[in-house]
């Protein structure tokens, strides 16, 4: 069986990972993602009233077997913790296959 996991990450925390990455021998997909989370938020002031502003990461999807899994998750936590708010957050769920019919894609 195989698992998704998704890791959010610090923009200047991605070499660190992607080395651990590449030192498991490990392919991944990387996006630029923002969002506003509850631990982490960045806020202007302007005239009285409060802005926020959602902050960029970066979003890692990567598909392994499920006995790499814990090996994976650790080298992420590892590389990309700073012992700050907004480290990131690492989601882990069941690749699901999903056949499509070409008249219906």
């Amino acid at each position: 069986m195989k698992k998704i996991v998704e890791a959010i990450i610090r923009p200047d925390q991605v070499d660190s990972v992607a080395k651990a990455l590449s030192d498991l021998d490990i392919a991944y997909q990387m996006t630029k993602v923002s969002g506003i989370g509850y631990s982490h938020i960045s806020t202007v002031q302007r005239k009285e009233r409060e802005f926020f502003y959602p902050l960029p990461k970066i979003k890692l999807e990567i598909v392994v077997d499920h006995q790499l899994v814990e090996k994976l998750v650790r080298s992420i936590i590892y590389s990309a913790q700073t012992g700050n708010l907004g480290d990131g957050k690492i989601f882990i769920s069941d690749e699901e296959a999903i056949a499509y019919d070409e008249a219906h894609f």
